[in-house]
């Protein structure tokens, strides 16, 4: 059906033949001129998949890019456990490779700097990974000063000149809400590069 509505005025006449359109599907294909989903198409929607995720954090968004990939190169979607699988594989991947990324762009002295993030320090309750994640409480001269405080500590970790490697604003983002959500006994347990 999803065949039939792309194709052109010339395919109309097959939807109203007596009988499934599993029976008239590789001539419905033909005067469409679509084919189908290819064990070698795998690799390179694969690729361009990876690409993406980069740039695309929502598996959502990068499954509605693979049906696009498909579509302009006129090729039937695969079935949908193979789109899943080719999607959560190509973010596994480009996640790896923001890992790797990290991994190899900061200094020993940056990476001690994290790590002294996810430790609470002598005196103090909290990791200043927490504080960094946790609103102010309240509105108050106090609260300001802290969060004054917190951007001295920010610029002192030399991050401000990084690049990021390809990752598009929307990858950060993702990564920020994902980091405000975690807990530093969690990110420490982390292997070295995702830890980062």
């Amino acid at each position: 059906a999803g065949v039939l509505h792309h194709a052109e005025v010339r395919c109309k006449e097959l939807a109203d033949r007596p009988g499934t359109l599993a029976k008239y599907q590789r001539e419905a294909l033909d005067r469409a001129r679509f084919r189908r989903f290819r064990e070698r198409d795998r690799g390179t929607l694969l690729d361009h998949l990876s690409r993406e995720a980069m740039r695309v954090p929502r598996l959502t968004a990068l499954t509605d890019l693979a049906c696009d990939w498909l579509f302009q190169r006129r090729i039937v979607r695969p079935g949908e456990t193979i789109l899943e699988d080719l999607v959560r594989q190509a973010r596994s991947e480009a996640n790896k490779r923001i890992d790797g990324f990290f991994l190899s762009v900061l200094s020993p002295k940056q990476k001690e700097k994290f790590d002294r993030l996810l430790e609470v320090p002598e005196g103090q309750r909290t990791t200043a990974f927490e504080r960094f994640t946790r609103p102010a409480a309240r509105e108050s001269a106090k609260s300001f000063q802290a969060i004054i405080e917190q951007l001295v500590e920010l610029v002192g970790m030399e991050v401000d000149g990084l690049d990021m490697g390809g990752m598009g604003p929307a990858k950060i983002r993702f990564f920020a809400k994902e980091a405000k959500r975690e807990k530093a006994k969690g990110v420490s347990r982390r292997q070295e590069g995702s830890r980062y």
